[in-house]
């Protein structure tokens, strides 16, 4: 049976109630991802298109409002900006309100924002940081590295980088960024970073993992490089010798310790617990500003969280502690942006009332 169908479309069934996704297609059979996030093969008979389902419907519906940018058009959309990083914001300029801490992001927004999981994907990158910065990113092949862009980011800005079909994302998937700061700080010159990311194609392909980015204006699935907590700095040309010239962690290994973060905390089947104590996280916390150690515990927590959900783990416990109740607020704050996220006090029995149970549906 001749069809139209390709990877990432959304599809109904004939014979049952729900919708899926197509995964793969090959010479017999149609493999889709059900509403339950398994993975079924089906015959093209026994599917229809949403698109096609919909058609008359949409013929006669005003046209989709697309917020596409060509290439040649880019638009920097500024942003809260600050020059002093302690500071929460600047007094001649109304700071964004975003619960985003302050770091570098990708985000990936489908242009038809009625219909997330395919068609055309615009990639940002978010620096929602006081400083300028030239960005690399690297995709990793058999053969090496090879380059998907390179660009210029002005400080506290979102700049759209390509516009590309859901099917190319995969370059994406694994990649390397390497990032140089152009701006010098209150704190000093911040030293260049290289970092690992892996993001599974899985993510693309269910709708609820399209979330709400108050910086981009809309749905998408946004990635965190960094938080701005974690920068180190160069205080003064003496600090050169100081430090000296650090050799840099291979790239393999980069991504293979993200990869696996979350399995240093596991405790069970798709289950995990991590102690978010200060004490518990850096070795050198005596010589850590009390300033900066909710903004590394909130970095922590971020860092798990992602590598839970991208290891598609089901349940972990966040010990936070009771203290004054500032950490909880802020991962509450964090957590609610989630849709596929429940959470709630765990078991006071085991934990008292120190630490938070996170639930994960993908």
């Amino acid at each position: 049976m001749k069809h139209n169908l390709k990877p990432g479309d959304k599809v109904r069934f004939l014979n049952e109630v729900g919708t899926a996704t197509i995964s793969n297609i090959t010479s017999q059979y149609i493999y889709v991802i059900n509403e339950d996030g398994f993975e079924i093969s089906v015959s093209a008979s026994d599917i229809i298109s949403v698109d096609d389902d919909n058609k008359k419907v949409v013929e006669n519906a005003p046209p989709v409002q697309n917020y596409e940018v060509k290439k040649e058009d880019i638009i920097i959309e500024k942003f809260a900006h600050n020059e002093e990083i302690e500071e929460p914001g600047s007094t001649n300029q109304k700071p964004l309100k975003t619960d985003f801490p302050k770091g570098v992001y990708i985000a990936f927004a489908p242009v038809n924002q009625d219909i997330l999981i395919t068609g055309d994907v615009q990639v940002y990158v978010i620096n929602y940081t006081p400083m300028s910065l030239i960005l690399s990113c690297y995709s990793s092949e058999k053969n090496g590295f090879e380059n998907i862009f390179i660009e210029e980011i002005e400080a506290a800005s979102a700049q759209i980088i390509e516009t590309v079909a859901h099917e190319e994302l995969k370059k994406y998937f694994i990649a390397v960024v390497q990032i140089m700061f152009t701006t010098v700080s209150k704190n000093g010159l911040a030293k260049p970073m290289n970092i690992g990311i892996t993001i599974k194609s899985s993510r693309f392909l269910k709708e609820s993992n399209f979330i709400d980015n108050d910086i981009v204006g809309c749905k998408a699935v946004t990635v965190n490089l960094f938080e701005l907590a974690m920068v180190d700095f160069v205080e003064n040309e003496s600090s050169f010798f100081k430090y000296g010239i650090s050799s840099p962690e291979p790239l393999e290994a980069t991504i293979s310790n993200n990869n696996s973060l979350i399995s240093k905390y596991k405790t069970g089947n798709l289950e995990a617990e991590i102690d978010l104590h200060i004490e518990k996280i850096t070795d050198d916390c005596q010589n850590i500003e009390d300033s900066k150690k909710l903004n590394i515990q909130l970095d922590f927590f971020n860092r798990c969280l992602q590598s839970a959900i991208d290891e598609e783990y089901k349940k972990v416990v966040f010990i936070h502690g009771v203290g004054v109740g500032i950490l909880k607020i802020e991962l509450y704050k964090i957590l609610k942006n989630y849709e596929f996220i429940e959470y709630r006090d765990a078991p006071i029995s085991k934990y008292g009332i120190g630490a938070t149970e996170v639930l994960i549906s993908l």
